[in-house]
């Protein structure tokens, strides 16, 4: 009986015949063994590093309202700043500065449509010091402005 264990979406090793071997030919099943291999080493060495920047994602999620020095996220990974950067966005696919600009704009999102808190109180409120630098950043995810989303946010209000 051959049982081979590998690692499923949820992270839990199965004892499992993989159908995908009774379906090559046995000469090919070291190579595929080897490719399940790597990718096995692959998916720990991912959780691993994943884990490794999970102080600083934590410290980013409670802290985004304030100023992120990219310094001190780098020195709480005990990594140095360039290193920080290349993991993170190896890890993410994007920056630290767009990560933390992203949750920012979620947190801004989240206070457009459920407060009637003006525009440079949800800006503040969101992280950013400058209301201006906030428009902008916003119309790049969303290719409209805070004013415009919040005129539909209250039009769409109205029609319910």
């Amino acid at each position: 009986q051959v049982t081979t264990i590998f690692l499923t979406s949820s992270g839990v090793f199965t004892n499992t015949v993989l159908p995908s071997l009774y379906l090559i030919p046995l000469s090919q099943h070291k190579a595929a063994i080897s490719k399940i291999s790597i990718a096995f080493s692959r998916a720990i060495n991912n959780k691993r590093e994943k884990n490794r920047l999970l102080n600083s994602i934590t410290y980013i999620h409670e802290n985004y309202q304030q100023k992120i020095n990219m310094e001190h996220l780098a020195s709480m990974e005990n990594l140095s700043l360039s290193h920080y950067r290349a993991l993170f966005t190896q890890m993410f696919g994007e920056s630290p500065v767009e990560y933390i600009i992203s949750r920012r704009i979620e947190a801004a999102i989240q206070l457009l449509e459920n407060s009637d808190k003006t525009l440079s109180e949800i800006s503040a409120l969101s992280g950013f010091n400058d209301v201006y630098y906030f428009g902008r950043q916003f119309k790049k995810y969303f290719f409209c402005t805070p004013q415009e989303m919040l005129k539909q946010n209250i039009m769409s209000k109205d029609v319910k």
